[in-house]
């Protein structure tokens, strides 16, 4: 009789965040013999996540923005999946499903659990109305989470290892630091830059944490001292996010001439060869995928500090040109 397959199910809160970020690694896990589950709230990708060979467990109650009484519900919903399928690792992505995804696994004894701090939300950048009540309940709701048996958590930077730490959230819980989710190189590779007038490039989710505001503010300073240059917003609004920039604004600066909006792209390889220069001028991150896809894909890039003083962009960037490290 063959051996049942050891089940891996990973929780995430949008299909296509799971198809951007952790496709390549579910797949590398059905090489490795798991049979793979994906939970998360099925929007565009879930063909093509099934095409794939992985099990798609659509979610109705787990949501992005900030949490509220309302997603007990999702924790719920995600107990009941985890009694059901019955995984023998759950992997959970990004701080909403570390921490609902934990509460669901404690209650359904699921006995191994991996949680990625892929970045700190607004709540701990403090840029919304009521952040200090709101941090200081996500540092006590993270606190028990994490404290969930069988737990092991992935850090992007050191930064916000030694935050969890010196909070007293990460406890005794084991943790590491993996510089981000990869990229693969057999999509991303160096190409001639365009020619004409330079190409200046913001590839994320629309947010003002994100620093749209400072990019477009720099766009602004380069047209008053009359430097020719095309500043390009590529993402999607994002409603829910309390941080999110509303489609009228973005239009409006659209209309005023000082960015274009292309709006979601999903062949982000494509789209990078378009720009000279990629910028992302953030807040907080974990380690952002786009600054790897921009380092492939042989372009400079301007972004905060954050990751540079703690080291980790200089090593991933070796990594990068060592091509194979995330293949």
């Amino acid at each position: 009789m063959a051996l049942a397959r050891p089940r891996l199910l990973l929780l995430v809160t949008e299909d296509w965040h799971f198809w951007s970020h952790r496709i390549d690694l579910a797949c590398a896990a059905r090489r490795a013999g798991f049979e793979v589950f994906v939970a998360t709230r099925v929007a565009a990708h879930a063909d093509r996540i099934r095409a794939a060979g992985l099990t798609v467990c659509p979610l109705g109650r787990l949501r992005r923005g900030a949490p509220s009484v309302r997603d007990l519900a999702a924790v719920l919903e995600i107990t009941q999946l985890y009694r059901r399928v019955r995984p023998d690792v759950v992997h959970h992505i990004a701080v909403k499903p570390v921490v609902y995804g934990s509460w669901a696994a404690r209650l359904a004894r699921v006995p191994r659990i991996v949680n990625a701090i892929a970045g700190l939300g607004s709540s701990f950048i403090g840029t919304v109305t009521g952040a200090g009540l709101l941090r200081a309940t996500m540092k006590r709701v993270l606190r028990s989470a994490l404290a969930t048996p069988g737990s092991r958590v992935i850090f992007q930077n050191r930064d916000d290892l030694n935050y969890f730490m010196q909070s007293g959230i990460l406890g005794q819980t084991p943790a590491l630091i993996i510089p981000g989710a990869g990229v693969d190189l057999s999509l991303f590779s160096a190409s001639p830059e365009p020619t004409g007038t330079p190409v200046v490039m913001l590839a994320a989710r629309l947010l003002w944490d994100k620093g749209v505001g400072e990019f477009v503010g720099a766009a602004r300073v380069l047209a008053d001292r009359r430097i020719d240059a095309r500043f390009v917003l590529v993402g999607m609004v994002d409603p829910r996010n309390p941080t999110g920039i509303p489609e009228d604004q973005l239009r409006a600066w659209q209309a005023e001439g000082v960015v274009e909006w292309w709006g979601h792209r999903d062949d982000m390889p494509r789209t990078l060869r378009a720009a000279n220069l990629i910028v992302l001028p953030s807040y907080r991150e974990g380690f952002p995928k786009v600054l790897l896809e921009a380092a492939a894909s042989g372009r400079a890039v301007v972004a905060t500090d954050e990751l540079l003083l703690n080291r980790a962009a200089p090593a991933a960037v070796d990594r990068v040109h060592a091509r194979g490290e995330f293949s």
